[in-house]
């Protein structure tokens, strides 16, 4: 048996922690706990034009790894239940942009407070000075990452 190096732990860590955030499963229970009412496809995409923003279908679908017209499905789902207002760009009137409205920064809020509740749930045991030392350590890893 090849014995894992410290490299190869951190990676098979960060694998899990991603497959966790990337469950539909978390995704619905994210939607249940903000007690919105959103399909747990349309959520990685409202999600993704809340951090992205302002933004369009094809800067979407490449990091959110889905093709163009399933991200532009649920694009126009959130349009039609006004969570988002997809406009001409100013600088290429070719481009369409995506923006929350106000209501989608108002499910966008909801989303966050029930994310904040989880990750104090999963915390809660442990100690202050334990969760300092994850973020310097994160912000660290994210930093070198973003060297790469």
């Amino acid at each position: 048996m090849i014995k894992s190096t410290k490299e190869q732990q951190i990676y098979e860590s960060l694998i899990k922690i991603v497959i966790f955030f990337n469950k539909p499963e978390q995704d619905k229970k994210l939607i249940d706990t903000a007690g919105i009412d959103l399909t747990p496809s349309a959520f990685p995409v409202l999600v993704s034009i809340a951090r992205l923003q302002p933004t369009n279908v094809g800067d979407l679908s490449y990091r959110l790894g889905k093709d163009h017209s399933s991200v532009g499905r649920q694009i126009k789902k959130l349009e039609l239940q006004a969570l988002i207002s997809i406009n001409t760009s100013v600088d290429d009137k070719r481009m369409r942009v995506i923006s929350l409205t106000n209501q989608g920064v108002r499910i966008i809020s909801k989303i966050n407070q029930a994310r904040q509740k989880s990750i104090q749930r999963a915390l809660s045991d442990w100690q202050e000075e334990e969760k300092n030392s994850l973020i310097i350590k994160l912000e660290k890893l994210v930093e070198s990452l973003d060297r790469e």
